[in-house]
């Protein structure tokens, strides 16, 4: 006799007695002896439709241990960030910063089995009304859905991930704008110390991303064996402002350096014969070895800072006169000897002689190295240790300024020499999509594509067949005649 089968749920009744309401339990068996709850209902056969369909569930091995779901997603989170250690640097700090920013302040206290598709989608919609581009949403919902999809693969009590039925909004098309000759000679004009200008026109030449040009060393310059007068760069890695949090090395240190670039690919990419010889002039100028940088953030800096040193006006380069009288009494009766920087401060004097001098002493403190305003690096941020130049601060001190001043769209950024290079090429009938893909680093030839649809050329032969066969003479049925559609 085998004795009566254990049922694989009940239902249990609870009565509120003061209330005078009675209300049902559904209870399923998870493991042998163990019963967890499936939900309390108003009427017993829903109770029992709930713990019946549980129960199946489990044989069909489809069921999920909602118990697993009681972890907040700020505590989930901090574990995924740790199982993400094996990816780039930059893309830890990425993930990390969309937690900080939006994902942790918004659903950071919710357990993983109370975020609904409701709740990200009203999140989305706030995003939206709050006017965060189409571009930066989708980044900020793709995070977060990998991080859903984690937790639902690893069985913490989600039946689906709540992100994959939102919608975003939709982004506008991408327009690559290259800029024109005549904008990049003007550009060129207008940068200040021949180290800067050196970068952007490798950068043009090349195509290279921010990330891989200011990692390039002098052992990154080979002479070309087949040319006396040439010489290419070998692109391999690429410096990540990743912060020190997120830096691999542990050392406070803002930069870190991939062995490999963002494509995944090493790259031979050949120099004209003029910036070949500009280039091994630049390397031998400063005295630039194997392990050192092409373009060191304190070689620009220090051109920078000469560059802030005005020029004096042609009336002031004569010397300030010894007696040149003194001041009026200031407020508390002195008088001080104009054409001093005593007069300019205490006086105060704002006669010729006086902000001469005064602009004179500024100027001298300046070409020491003085009085520059300096950052100072964050714990988050970390310190500059390998002289690899910041993007922001070459942006702000530099690029905007030779923008500017060369009359171009405010909002051209560095990356615009990047798809300049690019579209140059691909209007070239001389260089074929392939060869484009491999200089540029491509991981598809989609991406590659886009450049061609970018070229400037406008295709006429469609509009010239259409307007051939309408002026074509047609022959008419049943007619020897010819005629014209006009």
């Amino acid at each position: 006799m085998g004795g009566r089968r254990r049922r694989p749920g009940y239902t249990k009744t609870r009565h509120d007695y003061a209330g005078g309401r009675t209300t049902y339990t559904a209870m399923y068996e998870v493991s042998p002896g163990e019963y967890i709850s499936a939900g309390t209902f108003d009427t017993f056969d829903e109770a029992e439709a709930a713990w019946v369909e549980m129960a199946a569930q489990i044989r069909r091995g489809v069921h999920v241990d909602p118990r697993r779901g009681r972890i907040k997603f700020k505590v989930f989170a901090a574990v995924y960030l740790d199982t993400i250690a094996h990816t780039k640097a930059n893309t830890r700090r990425t993930y990390r910063g969309t937690l900080d920013r939006q994902l942790i302040p918004t659903f950071g206290e919710l357990y993983l089995n109370e975020i609904t598709t409701e709740a990200v989608a009203i999140w989305i919609r706030r995003l939206a009304d709050a006017g965060y581009a189409p571009g930066t949403i989708r980044s900020y919902k793709s995070h977060f859905s990998a991080i859903m999809s984690c937790a639902l693969a690893w069985g913490y009590g989600l039946a689906y991930n709540p992100c994959i039925a939102v919608k975003v909004p939709k982004e506008p098309p991408l327009r690559i704008r290259a800029l024109s000759p005549e904008s990049v000679v003007a550009l060129f004009n207008a940068l200040t110390g021949p180290t800067a200008r050196l970068l952007v026109e490798l950068d043009l030449q090349t195509g290279c991303r921010w990330g891989e040009i200011t990692e390039l060393r002098g052992g990154d310059v080979v002479d070309d064996p087949d040319h006396d007068d040439r010489v290419y760069l070998r692109v391999e890695r690429a410096v990540a402002d990743v912060g020190a949090v997120d830096n691999p090395l542990g050392n406070g240190s803002r930069f870190f350096v991939e062995d490999t670039t963002k494509g995944g690919t090493d790259r031979r990419i050949g120099l004209s014969p003029t910036m070949s010889a500009r280039l091994r002039a630049h390397i031998e100028t400063h005295g630039i070895g194997a392990d050192d940088l092409l373009f060191g953030y304190a070689h620009l800096k220090d051109e920078w800072a000469q560059a802030q040193i005005p020029a004096l006006a042609p009336h002031l380069v004569e010397e300030i006169p010894e007696d040149l009288g003194r001041t009026p009494p200031n407020a508390r009766g002195l008088t001080y000897a104009h054409g001093t920087c005593t007069a300019y401060q205490s006086a105060p004097c704002r006669c010729l002689w006086c902000r001469r001098a005064f602009a004179i002493y500024r100027a001298e403190r300046r070409a020491r190295g003085l009085d520059l305003r300096t950052r100072r690096p964050g714990k988050l941020r970390g310190e500059n240790l390998t002289d690899h130049c910041p993007a922001d601060w070459f942006r702000d001190n530099i690029w905007k300024l030779a923008v500017k001043e060369a009359g171009l769209r405010a909002k051209t950024v560095f990356h615009d020499l990047r798809h300049t290079h690019a579209t140059w090429l691909a209007s070239s009938p001389d260089f074929d999509i392939e060869r484009l893909r491999e200089r540029m680093g491509h991981k598809s030839i989609l991406t590659t594509q886009r450049y061609i649809s970018a070229s400037e050329e406008i295709d006429t032969d469609a509009a010239d067949i259409l307007e051939d066969r309408l002026t074509r003479p047609t022959r008419r049925q049943g007619r020897t005649g010819l005629r014209s559609i006009s």
